[in-house]
């Protein structure tokens, strides 16, 4: 039925309910609907149709949940591979990069999946939240209510040593070696510095 062209995946099932056409419209029907929306780029459509009805091995789920991360379409990716443990993983690994680690960690959590699993995605939320509080020291004046000194930053991640090798290296990349070392020298966290960065600030005179 051309006429499902023009309907939103989510307002077919109330469309066919309201014009009682069930007996109409079968599901080799919808199945056909679904793979048409597929055809013609509508993904998220393609993808709600699936889920509502069940057309999981009629399709190649891992394509099409490509296809939806790369539209932001987080929710409907999770709805669609819900049951297949192997495309879970995959859709968190997808997602394990600076812009969409809050994501991932959630679905992690959604999937009641074991965090030390996904290493990846804690090392990125602490890289998030290290350049966050950074920023607040470089970016903001020392007047403005967000500001955040250097002393409070390092107190707020004591006894994180791998936040505080982070925060280390952040310093050392906004050619800020002397407060780099400082931290680096007080937490001890030199086995929590990558080599080259190490090796600079070795070489560099604290004052």
């Amino acid at each position: 039925m051309e006429v499902f062209d023009k309907i939103r995946a989510d307002l077919i099932p109330d469309y066919i309910s309201k014009l009682k056409l069930s007996a109409r419209v079968d599901e080799n029907v919808l199945l056909n609907v679904a793979k048409k929306q597929l055809d013609n780029g509508k993904f998220n459509d393609a993808a709600l149709m699936i889920v509502r009805y069940k057309f999981q091995e009629h399709f190649d789920l891992r394509s099409l949940m490509m296809k939806l991360v790369d539209l932001n379409k987080i929710e409907t990716a999770k709805m669609l591979i819900a049951d297949d443990d192997e495309l879970k993983i995959l859709l968190i690994k997808s997602l394990s990069n600076n812009e969409n680690c809050k994501k991932a960690a959630q679905l992690i959590k959604d999937f009641h999946l074991n965090e030390a699993d996904f290493p990846e995605v804690k090392e990125r939320l602490m890289k998030k939240g290290i350049r966050y509080y950074l920023g607040r020291n470089l970016y903001k004046k020392k007047n403005h209510k967000e500001y955040l000194s250097l002393d409070r930053i390092e107190d707020l991640i004591s006894g994180f040593k791998q936040m505080l090798g982070y925060l280390v290296e952040d310093l050392q990349h906004n050619k800020k070696p002397n407060e780099a070392k400082g931290i680096m020298m007080r937490n001890n966290v030199e086995n929590y510095i990558r080599p080259e960065v190490k090796e600079k600030l070795m070489a560099y005179e604290y004052d």
